[in-house]
């Protein structure tokens, strides 16, 4: 492809959210540059993907009413809750659908991205090869820095082979007969389930305590009833009646051998699984909550099912030190990270809502650089951007037919942004066989948790502003 020169963006992934960035661009007239370290778009849903961390037959954790963009549906044939393979598939049509395929280029890993003043970026890929670019769009995702506590060093020193959960590749493509999983959230819980599943010996040491929630009550997708809680009973009601539910519906973590949950259901990041705690309750996943103790040379394989750093590897950190809305800094004009954000209940119509923003603004600046004229909407904006979140008037979000392409309704992301640490990881991609020096040390401080309606109402604000 021949290098952009100015007036293009760089948009940098081609997951769910790198996607939506790019078709909003496409609809704006905006030229753009799509790139991926992976061969195929579809981001960490995409199984074809050499550094997924996802497996066939995994399930999302969202309905598809609430993972679809509203102007491409996912097939009716498509069951209530997609495998990863499905999703993928939905990605691969979303890119054909807004022509994006041809523009995507893969296997293109950014090294560096410096900058030279406003609008004037100079983005090094791992090819050595370098092209200018006006604006970035990082829509990396979160699945790029494993996380992996000290109890790391201490599982690899015992013999046993250790991996992350990102280099999972599911039950049945795991030789091993015996295999412990440490880990306490979604992702912990997906693996042992998956293992248990294809007769694999399972134990299973859980870091966190969560609630867990059946996928669907009856006939009904269970996050679908979640967004009719009545709000005007009070949360102390609603928590009651939800724990009650849950309790008959699949009991609760304590009485089967898990921890105690430390907080109400209705404040919980819970696990979503139909099966997660009976498999515990009938001890084909055995449960060790001894973390001083623990037993690896029982084992022929370890899992840490622990999570991701958020974080940007390419960029000056000074860029991405103070956010506003979870992806825009307050310093720049010319940059977007989408989804730095801690949301119950999913971050995916974050990340479409930040997307679509994001290509407005971008829209903007280019205009004015080209022009010489200053942008009204972007000068709003950047007000807007000067104040703390927690001060933006929020607009209730539209429900349907919003944003450039049309909007998430829903949740879907089974990777969360959980921790943060000030290490500078490698720059090249992560695998086991990284070098323990480069791993970090410290404990997981997590993000602040955000109110993903709050946060969705906040995201309408800013994106009113450039609606005409």
């Amino acid at each position: 492809m021949t290098a952009l020169t100015r007036g293009s963006v760089l948009v940098i992934g081609a997951g769910p959210s790198g996607l939506a960035a790019a078709a909003a661009l496409s609809s704006l007239g905006v030229e753009f540059d799509l790139v991926d370290t992976q061969n195929h778009v579809g981001g960490v849903w995409n199984v074809a993907n050499e550094d997924a961390p996802t497996w066939p037959s995994m399930k999302l954790a969202t309905s598809k009413s609430h993972t679809q963009f509203e102007d491409l549906r996912m097939p009716v044939s498509f069951p209530s809750f997609p495998s990863t393979d499905e999703y993928a598939t939905y990605l691969r049509a979303y890119a054909s659908h807004h022509g994006l395929t041809e523009r995507f280029e893969p296997n293109k890993a950014v090294r560096n991205a410096r900058s030279f003043g406003e609008g004037q970026w100079e983005v090094e890929f791992s090819s050595g090869e370098v092209r200018p670019y006006t604006g970035i769009i990082a829509a990396h995702g979160v699945s790029q820095r494993p996380f992996l506590p000290p109890l790391w060093h201490e599982a690899r020193e015992s013999g046993v082979r250790t991996i992350h959960s990102k280099n999972f590749l599911g039950g049945e493509e795991t030789t091993e007969k015996n295999v412990l999983v440490i880990g306490g959230g979604q992702e912990a819980a997906d693996v042992a389930v998956e293992l248990a599943k294809a007769n694999r010996r399972v134990a299973l040491h859980p870091t966190e305590a969560h609630w867990v929630v059946p996928r669907t009550w009856g006939p009904f997708a269970g996050d679908s009833l979640a967004r009719l809680e009545p709000t005007f009973l009070g949360h102390a009601f609603n928590d009651t009646v939800a724990e009650k539910l849950i309790e008959r519906a699949i009991g609760r973590p304590e009485t089967v051998g898990l921890p105690k949950p430390k907080v109400s259901v209705m404040e919980d990041e819970p696990i979503v699984s139909d099966s997660f705690l009976k498999l515990v309750d009938e001890r084909r996943i055995e449960v060790l909550q001894d973390g001083m103790h623990l037993p690896f040379t029982r084992f022929d394989l370890i899992v840490f099912a622990t999570g991701y750093e958020p974080g940007v590897d390419y960029l000056d950190p000074a860029y991405t030190s103070d956010l506003s809305l979870g992806a825009f800094p307050r310093s720049r004009r010319d940059l977007a990270v989408l989804g730095q954000v801690r949301v119950l209940g999913g971050v995916t119509p974050i990340l479409t809502q930040q997307a679509d923003i994001a290509a407005y603004a971008m829209k903007e600046l280019l205009d004015e650089l080209e022009t010489g004229t200053p942008s009204p909407a972007l000068a709003r904006f950047e007000k807007l951007k000067s104040r703390a979140d927690a001060d933006v008037h929020r607009t209730a979000p539209r429900q349907s037919g919003a944003g450039l392409r049309g909007a998430v309704s829903g949740v879907a992301s089974r990777v969360r942004t959980a921790t943060h640490s000030t290490r500078i990881a490698e720059q090249t991609p992560w695998n086991e066989q990284s070098s323990l020096d480069s791993l970090p040390e410290d404990q997981p401080i997590r993000l602040p948790l955000t109110d993903r309606e709050r946060l969705l109402a906040r995201l309408a604000t800013a994106r009113a502003i450039f609606e005409k």
